[in-house]
């Protein structure tokens, strides 16, 4: 199950990364995506 979730942070800051270097703006939407998809007992 952890294995998961730490695969799931890594692709989404992997992607948010790329998004921010390729239309230079904030992350921001993509760390509200993370946050709906793992659940808020992890934070």
């Amino acid at each position: 199950m952890k294995q998961i979730i730490f695969t799931i942070l890594i692709v989404s800051f992997l992607s948010a990364c790329v998004s921010d270097t390729e239309l230079k703006q904030p992350s921001n939407w993509n760390r509200i995506s993370v946050n709906k998809i793992i659940p808020a007992e992890i934070h």
